[in-house]
């Protein structure tokens, strides 16, 4: 039974990944490795993996296809990401966010700012709540295909980021119980 939170970090630079590795590992977490967004890929293909940080300017595919690949799948749809890059300019971020981020980190960084978020992302992710192996979750109109990971209206298809996605199948999860709004930032 794995008990240590996997975490991928896909960072073309050696000595930054083997630093931030050698981090996470201190913080107790099991660390593993991609230099581009091809292995990225394909580490995540033969192995889940918990948290996912990841530069967004990559060589073979970019950062940014990696987070539209993993958003789109339904089995990496909800690892939590943190994008860690030099792109600081705040159209930058926002494409971050768009693309499914859940959380966007500037080159520099503070290595404990780092770990923090990652503990924070770690600690949402394993609270929120789960299907109870149902994989179309609907209420009135609206129905939500957990697995597909597509949403209809009226049996008309719609389409959501990831992150309004993740908001409506927590709405429809609730179903009809009040939701705080630091419950829904969560």
């Amino acid at each position: 039974m794995r008990t240590a939170k996997t975490i991928l970090v896909v960072e073309d630079e050696d000595d930054l990944r083997d630093l931030v590795c050698y981090n996470l590992q201190r913080e107790g977490y099991e660390c593993r490795t991609a230099e581009d967004g091809q292995a990225a890929l394909a580490q995540i293909d033969t192995a889940s993996v918990d948290l996912v940080i990841l530069d967004r300017m990559l060589p073979t595919v970019s950062g940014d296809d990696v987070l539209l690949k993993l958003r789109r799948d339904s089995r990496t749809a909800d690892v939590p990401v943190i994008m860690l890059t030099a792109k600081a300019d705040e159209s930058d971020e926002l494409v971050g966010f768009a693309l499914g981020a859940d959380d966007y980190v500037t080159k520099p960084f503070s290595m404990k700012a780092l770990t923090s978020r990652v503990a924070a992302l770690l600690r949402r992710s394993s609270a929120a709540p789960t299907t109870t192996g149902e994989t179309r979750l609907s209420s009135g109109p609206v129905t939500l295909d957990t697995e597909r990971h597509t949403a209809t209206v009226d049996a008309k298809p719609v389409s959501l980021t990831t992150t309004e996605f993740r908001l409506l199948k927590t709405l429809l999860l609730a179903d009809g119980r009040l939701r705080t709004r630091e419950q829904l930032i969560d």
